[in-house]
């Protein structure tokens, strides 16, 4: 059964608002999918566990998203470039290691990095002087689920 509208105009605003749904719910479910890719590569805002997926079908709670998104670019963008700059005037050269760079810029500058997803891990690339999102070699896995358990 069709519904009658007594205006014209009653007819195109649901039909404007059931293409408005549909079109939302696809980009979604887009949006979604492109979320659960792995991030390899650049620690960069999105890398996080937390703040996944908030928003996205329900928009009351995309504030809950952006405050976990915030978090990531402090620690990103402002909080560890600037350490980098620090060690790198204090020291001459920027950490030449993994370790360095976690000891001296992370533990030391007090730098909390987001949780990642499981089977991922930060590393630092000394050539590009960057902090990485790399895959879990699969001996770390399979040791970290030993001492897990």
């Amino acid at each position: 059964m069709v519904p009658e509208f007594k205006s014209p105009l009653a007819g195109r605003f649901c039909s404007l608002m059931l293409l408005g749904c549909l079109a939302f719910c696809c980009g979604c479910v887009e949006q979604a999918s492109r979320e659960k890719e792995s991030p390899v590569g650049k620690a960069e805002v999105g890398v996080g566990k937390k703040g996944k997926g908030y928003g996205n079908r329900v928009p009351i709670l995309k504030p809950a998203a952006t405050f976990w998104r915030v978090k990531e670019k402090i620690a990103f963008e402002i909080a560890i470039p600037k350490s980098l700059q620090l060690y790198e005037a204090t020291h001459g050269h920027k950490p030449k290691t993994h370790d360095e760079f976690m000891e001296k810029i992370i533990r030391d500058g007090k730098i909390k990095l987001p949780e990642l997803d499981e089977g991922l891990e930060y590393f630092y690339d000394a050539k590009a002087a960057q902090l990485m999102v790399r895959n879990q070699p699969a001996a770390e896995k399979l040791d970290g689920k030993a001492n897990g358990s």
